[in-house]
This record gives C-alpha cells, structure tokens and sequence, in this order.
C-alpha cells in the first residue's frame, strides 16, 4: 500500500477547521501543483511496479472525491493512463484508462494530509481480469 504525506498552509489548515474551506476544493488545488502531482505520480508508478514492465504514468486526474466532514477524511478514485516499457525489448505497452482507489486525512497536530492507496491494490491476480 503506497502512502505520502502533503503539508498545507497555516491559512489552508484554519479554513479545514472552521469549515471556511471545502476539502473537494482543497484536493483539487492540491493536485493542480506539480510537485503534489509528482507524488501521487510516484505512488501510482510504484503501485503498478508489480506487473512486469517498467510503469510510466502519461496522465491522471482525480474523481468521485467523497467527503467525511466531520472527521475531515474521505476518499477518491484516480483514472490515470500508463505505459509499460520493456527493456529486454525495448516494447512499450500502453494501458489507459486504469483507476486506482485512495483514501485521505487530516492530520490537524501536523497541518497536512495524509494519503493512502488501497490495500487491496496488491492483492489483485491476472484471474481478476477476466
């Protein structure tokens, strides 16, 4: 299961709080920064390092977020595009329109997010597939 962390402003952390900020909109602004699109770029590579290939994540974007506001946690689900380069090869092989499942929170002591992969994600067999 992939994890990675992403502090928010002061600013940002007090509107969560006082429920001045919506969170689908924060996620949203979170992922329009390119280093924050770097990490979810990684976990989702990483994720997908346990087919045979070398994994290439072309784009993504991030969907279906569902908001617990009380708890200032949710979900959301990722459709992204990949490509698998083999070396031996040199043969890439795209595959679009796979999705992945993560979950967030908010970590109030710390003013950052905290995002999580699906557990299940590595439990998954060719059999799945058909």
């Amino acid at each position: 299961m992939e994890t990675f962390e992403i502090e928010i402003s002061s600013e940002d952390a007090k509107g969560l709080e006082q429920e001045d900020l919506d969170m689908e909109i924060l996620l949203q602004e979170t992922f329009n920064l390119e280093e924050h699109r770097q990490l979810m770029k990684t976990a989702i590579e990483r994720e997908n390092s346990i087919h045979s290939g070398c994994p290439e994540l072309e784009c993504f974007t991030i969907d279906r977020i569902q908001v617990d506001y009380a708890a200032l946690t949710g979900k959301f689900r990722v459709f992204y595009d990949i490509n698998f380069t083999f070396g031996c090869e040199g043969k890439r092989i795209p595959k679009e329109d796979r999705t992945s499942e993560w979950t967030f929170a908010y970590d109030s002591k710390h003013h950052s997010i905290l995002f999580k992969g699906s557990p299940y994600r590595d439990l998954r067999t060719t059999a799945d597939e058909f």
